[in-house]
């Protein structure tokens, strides 16, 4: 089984070459199976919810620009922008890695450089989106008042911090996958066949970004 971190697809070909039953959580390919997230439409999801707020200057907090989950998640976004003709401009998508502080580092050193506050934040998961809220708050900068502020995945801390985030099915996921691992047991190399199964998730509104 491989995360959804980057893998080296050579090693993943070699494992399923020498019999081994491989599969990705949260990684699309064709190549084998995979569990994974319509992680597009939760972004396209989250960035209409902001549109809905009357929120019109967006800024994001993607991860890796690499990251093909991250390439999903900014066309649902873009795909959200087209259907309200909204732009976002190329300066106001910033690179945090999926990272809290690498986040926070990018949005000050954004507003460092005279750029105003945005209307909204949406942060492409919600470690990002917990350290951005912290920082903005240290400053004297309220949310949702000043800035509303978005996450995504659904982790416990996102409850407790009141953030608004798309919500993804990570437990089910882990059951499912334990049930693909079951059910391939004693079943012979040349019968696994690729599969691609994708689960939805939902946007969950909490006080960082509920409708204005």
């Amino acid at each position: 089984m491989a995360h959804s971190f980057q893998r080296e697809h050579s090693a993943v070909r070699r494992g399923v070459e020498l019999g081994y039953w491989v599969f990705f959580i949260d990684r699309a390919t064709t190549e084998i199976y995979t569990i994974a997230i319509d992680s597009a439409q939760g972004a396209r999801e989250a960035v209409a919810h902001l549109l809905k707020c009357r929120c019109r200057k967006l800024l994001v907090l993607t991860g890796p620009r690499a990251d093909p989950d991250s390439l999903r998640k900014l066309d649902g976004m873009q795909q959200a922008l087209r259907e309200s003709n909204v732009e976002l401009p190329a300066e106001n998508i910033l690179e945090g890695h999926h990272v809290g502080a690498h986040a926070v580092r990018a949005l000050s050193n954004y507003l460092a450089a005279g750029r105003p506050l945005p209307e909204a934040i949406f942060a492409f998961n919600d470690a990002m989106a917990i350290s951005v809220l912290h920082w903005l708050r240290g400053r004297g900068i309220r949310v949702p008042q000043d800035v509303a502020l978005i996450g995504y995945d659904g982790i416990d801390e996102a409850k407790q911090a009141g953030l608004t985030t798309f919500e993804t099915p990570m437990y089910e996921m882990g059951v499912l996958a334990t049930q693909v691992l079951m059910d391939s047991i004693g079943l012979p190399a040349g019968e696994r066949k690729a599969k691609q199964l994708v689960l939805k998730g939902n946007l969950v509104i909490r006080e960082t970004c509920g409708e204005k």
